[in-house]
């Protein structure tokens, strides 16, 4: 007679096993992480684990993927095209809030050459995931006369990719020895690209707000 299994028991055991690894990746790095200091943290056997994932790369993958699919339900909204991508901006930078003190405690190690290929995983899942949703968008800001592209699809891919390269720039200045006016001058460059990839007028993304999230960062970790 086959085992009945319990779905959400089951579940949490997966989950367990993805929260053990992220500790160990934002604490010490992809590269000094190994299936058996899972075990350890889990205090789960080898064949449990197996049972779950093929080895280290698929935990990874499983990971990245988790952290993908979180921010899925921020991202999307109704409204016009300017509303919805100002609820892109927000729903990132609230997700990233609710987990500040994790970001802050693993920026230095997620930035390091051990998290390599962490992060190529992360941001090709990312900008999979993203590319969708803002390509929905701007080709509504076209129908609009909002966004002045030629191909909404091409240019989406473009605006994800500068949407991660913020989230890495923003990473790699936590922990460095910078003013607020040299962090507020960097990521406001990528907000004038933001713009002119829109084909929008300056200023009409309103990037200036999301510069006082940033503020409220800086005066956390300062």
């Amino acid at each position: 007679m086959a085992r009945t299994v319990d779905p959400v028991a089951h579940a949490a055991r997966r989950e367990a096993f993805l929260d053990a690894a992220q500790q160990i990746i934002a604490t010490r790095g992809y590269d000094a992480l190994s299936i058996q200091d899972v075990l350890s943290a889990t205090g789960a056997s080898k064949g449990a684990f197996y049972h779950y994932f093929d080895g280290k790369a698929a935990l990874l993958d499983a990971l990245v993927l988790r952290m993908v699919d979180t921010a899925g339900p921020h991202l999307t909204t109704d409204g016009s095209a300017l509303e919805r991508l100002d609820a892109v901006f927000g729903g990132l930078a609230d997700l990233k809030a609710g987990q500040r003190d994790l970001i802050i405690g693993m920026a230095r190690v997620w930035m390091s050459d051990e998290n390599a290929v962490v992060r190529e995983h992360f941001r090709r899942r990312a900008i999979t995931a993203l590319t969708p949703i803002l390509a929905d968008i701007i080709r509504q800001g076209a129908r609009e006369r909002i966004f002045a592209v030629t191909d909404p699809d091409a240019t989406a891919a473009v605006f994800a990719a500068l949407v991660l390269g913020t989230n890495e720039a923003a990473m790699s200045m936590i922990g460095q020895e910078l003013t607020f006016t040299q962090v507020s001058a960097r990521l406001g460059a990528f907000g004038e690209a933001f713009e002119r990839v829109l084909g929008v007028a300056p200023g009409a993304l309103r990037f200036d707000r999301r510069l006082d999230v940033v503020r409220e960062w800086f005066d956390a970790i300062a």
